[in-house]
């Protein structure tokens, strides 16, 4: 679109009365955010601008106050079921590196699908890397990754054929799976209603659902403000992890249950 208005002149937007930029936080993700930034700054100066995003993170308010004057901030309550099912579990990073730390929790607990969630697009790739070295056959999902690896990860996602998914909070809204066993947060989100989104990816349609959160000493603020807010933690000790019920077999009786509707008796 910013080609065919600002370069080849074929589209004429400054006539549009109304912008609507939709998935916003998606949009700044995966870069396209200075496009529409081009677009704008090339549309009428009354021309009025609506924005939808699940998330308001801080890297787009800027573009916010630039083209929003004394917005009207409208929000919807979120429709997921944080339910008792889903078990919180902190487990201390020490020593290791994340992708260590991860490789201890993953051989733990067996997941049948589990979302594994780092801060940045960086810290995805670089995990993503690590865990492929060591032989985790994994898809990686952030908005470091070009349209067409996005699509291919997401269909591979798709076809459950992995058990393992590396991504970040905003292009993970890309994934719509029911058999998420377990979610791993390495480090606590600067947002932190992002760990509540984290966590919600599990435990769904009456599931039981575990998120496991690796953190250190700089995390202590955020696990406090989240242990206010209702969540409760457990610490575990991943050298004795198989001492604790860590493993869910629940999908299993997902796919009996598919059975029997696609083969009724």
């Amino acid at each position: 679109m910013k080609d065919q208005f600002l370069d080849d002149k074929t589209l004429r937007l400054d006539t549009a009365k109304i912008m609507v930029i939709d998935e916003a936080d998606m949009t700044m993700e995966f870069g396209f955010l200075e496009d529409v930034d081009a677009i704008l700054s090339h549309m009428k100066d009354d021309v009025t601008v609506m924005v939808f995003s699940a998330t308001i993170p801080e890297m787009l308010q800027p573009f916010l106050k630039k083209y929003l004057t004394n917005p009207e901030l409208i929000r919807i309550g979120s429709d997921e079921d944080f339910a008792a099912q889903i078990r919180h579990i902190l487990i201390d990073r020490k020593h290791k590196t994340d992708a260590q730390r991860v490789e201890d929790v993953l051989s733990a607990i067996h997941p049948y699908v589990c979302l594994i969630f780092t801060n940045t697009n960086q810290e995805a790739a670089a995990l993503a890397k690590e865990l492929r070295n060591d032989g985790y056959d994994l898809v990686e999902l952030h908005g470091d990754l070009e349209a067409r690896e996005r699509t291919k990860a997401i269909r591979t996602i798709q076809s459950q054929k992995k058990s393992y998914i590396v991504a970040s909070d905003i292009a993970s809204r890309g994934i719509d799976l029911e058999g998420i066993t377990h979610v791993i947060s390495v480090g606590f989100p600067k947002e932190l209603p992002f760990y509540k989104h984290r966590a919600g990816r599990t435990g769904r349609a009456g599931r039981d659902g575990m998120a496991i959160a690796i953190y250190s000493p700089k995390d202590a603020k955020a696990i406090a403000t989240l242990k206010k807010q209702g969540i409760v933690f457990e610490e575990m000790d991943v050298k004795t992890a198989n001492s604790f019920p860590l493993r869910i077999v629940q999908p299993v009786q997902r796919k009996l249950i598919r059975s029997q509707r696609k083969f009724p008796v």
